[in-house]
């Protein structure tokens, strides 16, 4: 199972938010650059996170995109609900009728024990925390330790 680009990269444009967070709203073309995403790709995402109530545009000529909340309260699960919805090992966890041996299935309760663990993780970290992890806090602007190096599949 791979989480896609749009949970990924979502969750980097609001960490790059949370990073810059009490300071001057960030452009697109801001948080484009800073995180390697296309531009026309994050304008999508920064739609559907606005939909979600998770970031705000501020018009005008220093304006941009800003976090509605802390970063200590934005969770990740939030995110990646806004541009992927549920996320779910395998389909039949939510959507049992969708399978005709979900009744009968000796593996669905394992997937569904590991989609609730995953669920819960993902709802247990905040934009804070995982700048933390980085050495990084939100509003330093991304002052801190250095990013480490990017793997041969641009991941760090």
């Amino acid at each position: 199972m791979n989480l896609s680009t749009r949970g990924r990269y979502a969750t980097r444009a609001m960490l790059e938010l949370a990073l810059h967070h009490g300071k001057a709203p960030l452009s697109a073309a801001a948080i484009s650059r800073a995180q390697g995403i296309s531009a026309r790709y994050l304008q999508q995402l920064l739609a559907l996170l606005k939909r979600a109530g998770l970031v705000r545009v501020v018009m005008g000529r220093n304006g941009g995109f800003a976090l509605t909340g802390r970063p200590d309260t934005v969770r990740v699960s939030e995110i990646l609900d806004a541009v992927e919805g549920r996320l779910a090992l395998v389909e039949c966890v939510d959507h049992a009728e969708r399978c005709s041996r979900a009744a009968d299935c000796l593996s669905r309760a394992i997937w569904a024990d590991a989609t609730e663990l995953l669920n819960r993780h993902f709802s247990s970290l905040t934009l804070a925390d995982v700048l933390a992890r980085c050495g990084k806090k939100a509003g330093d602007g991304g002052r801190g330790k250095k990013k480490p190096p990017m793997d041969a599949d641009g991941h760090r």
